[in-house]
């Protein structure tokens, strides 16, 4: 956390439970702190649980890989499971609850105005309200429940009280009767209905799978009809989600009749699933783009989307459960539209929208699918957009040569600006161990002349042309001279072929590699950790600042 806690911690050190989902947090001043806190957790669940620690399961951060936490694990058997750099996923447990805890606790002071110095006390109240709220991981149970076999008692809630105390002498309420005072009410939420007969004994979800069929029968999107011979019957389910407003008060009951597409078969119930998605650069051009042409930016939402496109294919589906006809009970639904879990539905929207537009006169992008033109005449952090004189597509380069300790790979970084702020930017690990730091630096590069030129295309495509060279900033002298000459031949003809299209980029005046110092260098910050003071310095020259 940027800021110290109450009592002078910067970190917190979550635990979870695999089975139960029971949490345990600890607050650190240091991160080297946390094998101490490990084994007071140890020590603490195996006193409560009357079992021993088998498994345990961390990213590769060094407070996790030291020698002393490695020889404490050895010595009582529990098995180390290390998470592969890059990959996240392999925890999704711990990072999840990481992540839900840090956005409740958030929510929580913002809520109140309480400073940000509160957000251990924020923290430490969500992994308490958590532990003692249902989950979907156990059945029925909340996590505190699955851990100790036995509900809370008390109840559990007495910790969530306001304290308060008094400064002044207290006035009866009978002498000054207060008119309109603010009430409250309790509202109780027990889940969404997993099952349609859970969801048919109330009469909210009933209504609200009636409303989504009618929709569907609207736009008639199926007919009644007997199943052909040979043909695939897919079965249908129904998805409900109780959707809520900012207050957390009830907004709707939603339910959805989807199709299990998992049970389609290619080339009988489909044939082409692909469709495009926006990439984040072309959102974040737009973005530049509109506010250096001071466009008004509009964003909307289209209901029902995949219940309007023609299905190609013969698709043959069951009766919705529980709204069977009963005079047809045994004929099956023939769609002539889409219907979402459909394996080809996202295709066949995206051809329904890309005739729309144009029909409406826009133009696609060539080299952005999801980028339609129509020309008229002439999270705490965010990035800060503002108009410019000098509205050029600029590039940096770097990498860390062997920066990897597993495999001796570089990481490569590249990031481009367009006007004021970054709208590209990318770290990743070469596919191949560099012999060299100027081989890592040269493939490095090569990256970023490839993305380079991606955007100068799309900026073309929205009428901004970069008629001048694109500048990308490198920090290797030698990486540059191998880009421009061919040198170091003996050192170097063993790097691939396709690394070299930057010199072909630079012949033909669409890129220019050139050499900057270190302390120049803003994509120092996609290939390694850099101290704080640093890292917020080169944040911040690529237009990244807090939303405030």
């Amino acid at each position: 956390m940027k800021t110290e806690s109450l009592a002078g911690n910067k970190y917190f050190l979550l635990f979870t439970d695999d089975f139960s989902r029971m949490s345990w947090v600890y607050f650190l001043r240091q991160k080297s702190e946390s094998f101490k806190y490990f084994r007071k957790f140890k020590a603490l669940v195996e006193k409560q649980s009357g079992k021993a620690l088998k498994f345990l399961r961390t990213d590769r951060g060094g407070e996790f890989t030291s020698k002393d936490f490695d020889a404490f694990c050895d010595e009582r058997g529990i098995r180390r499971q290390l998470t592969a750099s890059y990959t996240p996923e392999q925890n999704g447990v711990a990072e999840r609850k990481n992540r839900t805890v840090v956005e409740m606790a958030r929510s929580m002071l913002k809520q109140k105005g309480m400073p940000d110095s509160f957000w251990a006390e924020g923290v430490a109240t969500v992994v308490y309200i958590l532990n003692l709220s249902p989950t979907k991981v156990v059945w029925n149970e909340t996590p505190y429940e699955a851990w100790f076999g036995n509900k809370p008692s008390p109840p559990g809630i007495e910790n969530l009280k306001r304290t308060t105390r008094s400064e002044h002498g207290h006035v009866p309420r009978r002498r000054f009767p207060i008119e309109g005072e603010d009430t409250s009410s309790l509202v109780m939420f027990a889940g969404d209905p997993i099952s349609v007969n859970e969801a048919m004994a109330k009469e909210e979800w009933r209504v609200a799978m009636q409303e989504d069929l009618s929709a569907i029968q609207r736009n008639q999107t199926w007919e009644l009809v007997d199943l052909p011979n040979g043909k695939n019957l897919i079965t249908l389910k129904w998805i409900f989600k109780t959707k809520f407003l900012a207050d957390g008060s009830i907004q709707k009951h939603k339910a959805r009749l989807v199709v299990r597409g998992f049970t389609q078969q290619k080339g009988i119930d489909y044939e082409e699933t692909f469709s495009p998605v926006a990439r984040f650069e072309t959102v974040r051009i737009i973005l530049a783009v509109a506010t250096q042409e001071q466009w008004k930016i509009h964003q909307f939402d289209v209901k029902l989307t995949f219940l309007n496109e023609e299905l190609k294919e013969e698709v043959y589906v069951t009766q919705p459960p529980s709204f069977e006809s009963n005079t047809k009970p045994n004929k099956v639904l023939r769609l002539r539209k889409a219907l979402y879990g459909l394996k080809q539905a996202p295709r066949a929207w995206y051809s329904k929208i890309d005739d729309f537009f144009h029909k409406n006169g826009f133009e696609k992008s060539q080299h952005e699918p999801t980028l339609y033109i129509k020309r008229q005449g002439t999270q705490d952090y965010g990035i800060w957009f503002s108009k410019t004189e000098d509205f050029r597509l600029k590039g940096y380069t770097d990498s860390d040569w062997a920066g990897s300790v597993d495999d001796m790979r570089s990481t490569s970084g590249n990031c481009f600006t367009l006007g004021t702020a970054v709208i590209s930017w990318s770290s990743k690990k070469q596919a191949s161990v560099a012999l060299s730091s100027t081989e890592a630096e040269y493939v490095a590069a090569a990256a970023a002349s490839c993305q380079a030129v991606w955007l100068r295309r799309i900026l073309k495509d929205v009428g901004h042309e970069q008629v001048k060279l694109t500048i990308i900033k490198c920090d290797n002298k030698s990486a540059v001279l191998l880009a421009r000459n061919l040198i170091y031949h003996g050192r170097t003809k063993h790097i691939e072929i396709k690394h070299h299209y930057i010199r072909e980029l630079i012949a033909n005046g669409e890129v220019q590699l050139e050499e900057c110092q270190s302390d120049e260098q803003i994509a120092d910050v996609l290939t390694k950790s850099l101290p704080r003071v640093k890292h917020e310095e080169l944040t911040t020259q690529l237009g990244v600042s807090t939303l405030e």
